[in-house]
């Protein structure tokens, strides 16, 4: 037997399946399989959380000094906080890193809905 016949191809000799480009038409969004959609959401909240670091950062140390006072002492730090990240999970931009998920990962639509930003923001 010809030893050349019984090896496997590597990774990147193997062929890729191609990507087909998918046609976004304005005012509808993707519905995503559950693990996707878990993986956008999770990109939305992190890109918050790091854009509001020196905010989140702040809230943590006043709470960590202050115990169980923290609901009185640190209402300050807490509400500059939650403005930042309220400031950076719009509806907005979840949509936009929905869209992108959708032209990378086309396999993962399992369809469409209107673009409704009041939906969104729920």
């Amino acid at each position: 037997m010809d030893p050349s016949m019984t090896q496997v191809p590597s990774a990147s000799e193997q062929p890729s399946a191609p990507v087909v480009p998918i046609e976004i038409s304005s005012g509808k969004v993707p519905i995503f399989r559950g693990p996707a959609r878990e993986k956008i959401r999770k990109q939305w909240q992190t890109e918050a959380l790091c854009w509001c670091d020196p905010e989140v950062k702040a809230f943590y140390d006043c709470a960590k000094a202050n115990s169980w006072k923290v609901v009185f002492l640190c209402r300050q730090e807490n509400n500059i906080m939650n403005a930042c990240l309220k400031e950076r999970t719009t509806a907005e931009r979840h949509y936009e890193l929905k869209i992108e998920h959708a032209k990378n990962n086309p396999q993962d639509i399992i369809g469409w809905e209107d673009y409704d930003v009041e939906k969104l923001r729920r």
